[in-house]
């Protein structure tokens, strides 16, 4: 039996309708895109009317300088900080001191460290490293001069021999912890510091300065030889003393404000610093990480 064929003009009807359909629901749809044009521009004045009738927050009043100082202490927070608004991502990215802390072990490639000390816009610098990365070093090097704070926690010597060409004029506080390696490492920056204030010495063995003592006859203003020692206002030492040799009055700080000692002997020490101006002395016994583990702790201040 041979198969039933629709009639062309039926076909033809059915199509026509099939078009009609589509056409009309095409006005629907243009109808629907000009109400909603013409929706949005109201949707934003109500919006702005809202804005301006609406209490604003505390927060929003406040300096850019201040809410910088929020912003550092939140520092790990700031990539979602930088979400909740415009004005909160405009003073992340535009103030400097925000960009001012570099620390090289968080740095995840040389583009973003280089992004980084951009926008830090020439402030002064606070370095960390514990891991030698020659790459990311060689980036920062060039930046010296603007280098405030640095803390070099592992890797010491390399890290000393590497950085000791430069000059850092304006570092201030400098943190090494030695590791038990010879104090002769610092004898490699001792030019290179000279407005040096603040110096943590961590993980002290060998006795420091003892083959500098022997070429100086107390009092002497350097017997050290690589601590700038006319400008340092803060020293702190911890690590094993147990042996160590220093002539009484042998080393001068005309400027110490403050002296920090977690040893197992500090009276030799005491003895051999002559400080006019300290002010506040520190003690810690033994070399437990936290002091309140520590068998004995105590601090004085003088007056």
């Amino acid at each position: 039996m041979a198969p039933v064929t629709e009639h062309p003009m039926m076909a033809l009807f059915d199509t026509q309708a099939k078009l009609a359909c589509l056409q009309f629901r095409e006005l629907e749809l243009l109808q629907e895109l000009l109400d909603i044009c013409k929706a949005i521009p109201a949707q934003k004045a109500v919006i702005d009317k809202l804005i301006r009738v609406s209490p604003v927050p505390p927060i929003s009043h406040l300096p850019n300088e201040l809410l910088a100082q929020i912003f550092l202490i939140l520092r790990d927070k700031q990539k979602n900080l930088a979400g909740i608004s415009h004005h909160w991502h405009a003073v992340i990215m535009d103030i400097p001191s925000i960009w001012s802390n570099i620390n090289l072990d968080l740095c995840k490639n040389s583009v973003l460290l280089k992004l980084h000390l951009e926008r830090s816009c020439q402030a002064p610098l606070m370095v960390s490293l514990s891991n030698y990365e020659p790459e990311l070093l060689d980036i920062v090097m060039p930046h010296a001069n603007y280098w405030h704070t640095l803390w070099i926690l592992g890797h010491a010597m390399i890290i000393l021999n590497r950085i000791s060409t430069l000059k850092f004029s304006s570092l201030e506080f400098l943190l090494v912890d030695l590791q038990r390696h010879s104090t002769d490492l610092l004898q490699t920056i001792h030019l290179c510091v000279p407005a040096l204030k603040c110096l943590q010495l961590q993980g002290v063995d060998e006795c420091p300065w003892a083959s500098s003592l022997n070429d100086f006859s107390p009092p002497c203003s350097t017997p050290m030889g690589f601590i700038a020692a006319e400008s340092l206002t803060k020293l702190s030492l911890k690590g094993e003393t147990e042996g160590w040799e220093w002539l009484p009055d042998s080393i001068h700080f005309p400027f110490l404000e403050s002296l920090a000692l977690q040893t197992t002997d500090p009276m030799f020490i005491l003895e051999a610093i002559m400080a006019p101006k300290l002010k506040m002395f520190e003690f810690v016994l033994g070399l437990a990480e936290n002091p309140i583990h520590s068998m004995e702790s105590w601090s004085i201040m003088l007056l």
